[in-house]
């Protein structure tokens, strides 16, 4: 028990009951104690660093290529920032067409926390019922009746299928295409019938 116990249970005799050296001894122990944690937390930070710095090192010779080329690298950023924040001005949108309206920072935090949410079921197809979960937990979060949040992730799914479904079909088209091609273009011209007219001529 430490000293704090020992002088709640004895009531306010407690403080007469100890004295200044037992006092300081606890002080003592919880100094110790908070060196110790400190000296872990830093065994901890220096080891961090060694990792990142050793990990900085080993990189392939592919990653260096990749990023020396900041240029490619800045417009790649860019591009995903862009399509990032159109999916803040959907989700924004949505609210306000199904007659929920928010502030352009509701929107950040729906967007931002629900694509947490497919980050993490990345297991799952689609997300496929994790994308709905998370707009339901953060819209109850955020004041948004669950009626609403439902409606918004159908919203999504639905834009989400309005273009990936003909991007499949498309894309089977055109590999149905050069299977086609492939199997019935010409054979390439044999070699015999010019060795034959060799063979005729000499």
């Amino acid at each position: 028990m430490s000293i704090l116990g020992k002088i709640f249970t004895k009531g306010k005799k407690g403080l007469t009951d100890f004295g200044l050296e037992e006092i300081r001894v606890e002080e003592k122990r919880l100094e110790i104690r908070e060196n110790q944690h400190l000296r872990q937390i830093e065994k901890y930070d220096k080891l961090r660093e060694e990792v990142f710095h050793q990990g900085a090192k080993n990189k392939s010779p592919a990653r260096r290529r990749i990023y020396a080329r900041r240029k490619d690298v800045m417009i790649s950023i860019f591009w995903l920032s862009a399509t990032w924040t159109l999916g803040i001005l959907e989700v924004w949108i949505a609210l306000w067409l199904l007659g929920y309206p928010s502030s352009f920072l509701v929107a950040f935090l729906i967007e931002s926390l629900v694509q947490g949410v497919r980050a993490a079921a990345f297991l799952i197809p689609g997300a496929l019922g994790a994308q709905e979960g998370g707009f339901l937990l953060v819209g109850t979060l955020l004041s948004i009746p669950a009626e609403g949040a439902l409606a918004l992730a159908l919203a999504r799914r639905a834009r989400e299928l309005a273009f990936g479904i003909p991007g499949l079909l498309a894309w089977q088209w055109f590999e149905a295409r050069g299977h086609w091609r492939r199997e019935h273009q010409d054979p390439a011209p044999s070699a015999e019938p010019a060795l034959a007219r060799e063979n005729r001529s000499d």
